[in-house]
């Protein structure tokens, strides 16, 4: 039995697809995705040909149970051929929306159409042509997906590659073919035939063993954050505090502000120190236990309904908004082409949460884009580096209607052990936050922390140490880029560097061995273990030597 995507959101296929499986010996079957909750008994491969699944994105993403079964059945090595939507809907994004998540790439709606016939070359064996077959087909769609081919891809023309094909169940033969291109099987009956003995070895009892679908979605532990990448004696570029305690001035302001322990904290003062520093009514200030807290505090009290977060991010935000029983959706940007506008992002999603520098990326937002990616939903930036730049981007301002910022105090100050962290934003909205913030969770020495970070002393204290590591994080990437390694362009204390070059899944083995933590790529979505997020260090000399020698 041949199974064929069907329904509102798999309208095209050429009807000589289905008249040549039939002649061919083949049961067709048509599989509603966005309504049939289960896989039909006996199906030997699947056909996901062409429409619209962007249209109807959050009803297929809404039905999960089709998703897990699509996906074990994959990686179990179901033959299967995706074409144009197809492909969207085998991803692992589309829109934000969560696909099924065989293909590793993503896709979204652009402005611009793709639109003509191709003729392809299948660049090494795959499950519909030997290698050096020619087809032609065409391409119409307004999509983009990312990356565009995978290491084996589909199928070639004009010199690019293009699509995916995979042995996901590890058979040692490519079960998984996908691409945009569009092909008339009657033109290329051989396709066909190649399709159908594929789904009649699959279908001969004992040729495949059913896999279990994974415990975890996605694979990543949104709470692993950096200090979990330390070990003893290793030199921390895992962890973003600039400092290992606070200077000594500093620490003798807390001790000098801090009342009693014996009485209840009262955070006014802070409040009001707070909303001096940055030109706003205390009204819209909260301070809190951390970026955590406050994180919490909006996924329980403000519960959207449709939340979507731009990844790669600081994973907090997504953690608790699952926590909370919120669905998220992600916007996963690219690494490294120029990412579409924020104003893009779908105008379902009542919520954006948005790191504002990107952590673990450093990318700088500029407000303008921001503001307009607000619209009259609600916008949470996580400013917790925004103090590493002039702030000229940050959303900070007298009236911010919808809008929450997140500050932290803990890397700039040494102060991680003190939880120190504030909200300022739209008065209606820290209100809430405050009424469900449970009573005296800041405690007296870290609001005293946060007057006396507000200080004039402070701010260009500040300043001062973030130039002197603007010049120091220069350098460092000009050293890495001549050793062979890129790194993302970062407005951060750390970059994100691509090791690929190495040649390994990961580097974090042989640099450990070397005497470096380094952050893992791998916990944030969107990335993978050739990435690593480095703080810059104090010698790149010495870090740059150990990951040249991890080749």
């Amino acid at each position: 039995m041949v199974g064929v995507l069907a329904g509102r959101a798999f309208t095209f296929r050429y009807a000589e697809t289905t008249e040549l499986l039939q002649a061919l010996g083949c049961r067709v079957l048509p599989i509603d995705p966005m309504h049939d909750n289960e896989l039909p008994a006996g199906l030997a491969a699947l056909y996901a040909g062409g429409g619209f699944p962007q249209v109807h994105a959050a009803e297929l993403s809404g039905n999960a149970s089709l998703r897990a079964e699509l996906a074990c059945a994959i990686r179990d090595g179901l033959p299967t051929v995706a074409e144009c939507a197809g492909q969207l809907y085998l991803g692992e994004h589309l829109d934000g929306h969560p696909m099924v998540g065989v293909l590793p790439s993503s896709a979204r709606m652009t402005p611009r159409l793709s639109l003509g016939y191709r003729v392809a070359t299948a660049p090494s064996d795959t499950l519909l042509a030997a290698a050096g077959t020619e087809v032609t087909g065409h391409e119409f769609h307004r999509t983009q997906t990312l990356p565009s081919a995978g290491p084996r891809p589909a199928w070639q023309w004009n010199g690019q590659a293009e699509g995916f094909s995979s042995d996901p169940g590890e058979t040692g033969v490519a079960s998984l073919h996908s691409s945009y291109l569009h092909l008339h099987w009657a033109g290329h009956p051989g396709l066909a035939q190649r399709f159908a003995e594929a789904a009649a070895q699959f279908a001969t009892p004992g040729a495949h063993q059913h896999r279990t679908a994974p415990a975890r979605a996605d694979g990543i532990d949104l709470r692993h954050h950096g200090d979990r990448d330390l070990s003893p004696g290793l030199v921390d570029l895992a962890v973003n505090v600039l400092l290992p305690e606070p200077p000594a001035w500093l620490a003798a302001e807390i001790a000098r502000l801090t009342p009693p322990l014996g009485t209840y904290p009262d955070a006014r003062e802070a409040r009001r120190a707070i909303a001096a520093r940055h030109g706003v009514d205390p009204a819209m200030v909260l301070p809190t236990a951390g970026g955590a807290e406050a994180f919490t505090l909006i996924a329980r009290t403000l519960a959207p309904a449709h939340p979507m977060v731009v990844h790669p991010q600081f994973t907090e935000p997504e953690a608790a908004l699952r926590t909370a029983g919120v669905a998220v959706q992600r916007w996963l940007l690219p690494l490294l082409d120029d990412p579409p506008a924020l104003a893009d992002l779908p105008a379902w999603a009542d919520a954006v949460f948005v790191g504002n520098p990107t952590n673990p990326t450093g990318r700088l937002h500029r407000r303008s884009d921001l503001l307009a990616a607000a619209g009259d939903r609600l916008l949470v930036v996580d400013e917790a580096f925004m103090d590493a730049t002039d702030e000229a981007e940050s959303l900070i301002e007298p009236a911010m209607p919808g809008r929450l910022v997140l500050r932290s105090l803990s890397k700039t100050w040494g102060l991680a052990g003190l939880r120190v962290g504030y909200v300022v934003g739209d008065p209606k909205l820290v209100a809430r936050l405050a009424d469900a913030q449970p009573p005296w969770s800041v405690s007296s020495p870290a609001l005293a922390a946060m007057i006396a970070a507000s200080s004039d002393r402070a701010i260009a204290e500040a300043r001062h140490r973030y130039a002197e590591l603007a010049r120091g994080r220069q350098e460092f990437t000009s050293r890495l880029a001549a050793a062979g390694f890129p790194s993302l362009p970062s407005s951060a204390p750390f970059v994100l560097v691509n090791t690929s070059a190495c040649g390994v899944a990961s580097v974090r083995p042989a640099l450990a061995a070397a005497g470096f933590a380094v952050r893992r790529g791998e916990s944030f979505p969107g990335l993978g273990p050739t990435w690593i997020r480095v703080k810059v260090p104090n010698d790149p000399d010495a870090f740059v030597a150990a990951l040249s020698a991890c080749r």
